[in-house]
């Protein structure tokens, strides 16, 4: 799982903190600010992050103004591979050309 993420100093101080005190911190909370397309790419059968979170971030980035695409992988995990991990690439690529031109 986020093994890594919670092994560094700041996350420690943070994990413990009430819930109360991150509420204000929260990423959902500045969705409004962000100013540059989105691409979300997750495979259905993650077992490391859920997909319900992607979905729940992507509605609510939408709702919040931010351009994105989101794209689902029926068959894949959290690593893309074979054919799933060409459509991502070519998605990707197509993305970047018509938003960093």
């Amino acid at each position: 799982r986020n093994y890594y993420v919670f092994t560094q100093p700041r996350w420690e101080y943070e994990i413990n903190l009430p819930a109360d005190a991150l509420i204000p911190i929260s990423p959902v909370n500045f969705y409004d600010r962000i100013e540059a397309a989105v691409q979300v790419h997750h495979g259905a059968v993650d077992k490391l992050i859920p997909i319900e979170w992607s979905r729940e971030t992507s509605s609510q980035m939408q709702a919040a103004g931010v351009t994105l695409e989101y794209y689902e992988y029926r068959t894949q995990t959290h690593n893309f591979c074979c054919e799933s991990y060409k459509w991502m690439l070519d998605r990707l690529v197509t993305f970047l050309f018509v938003h960093m031109p």
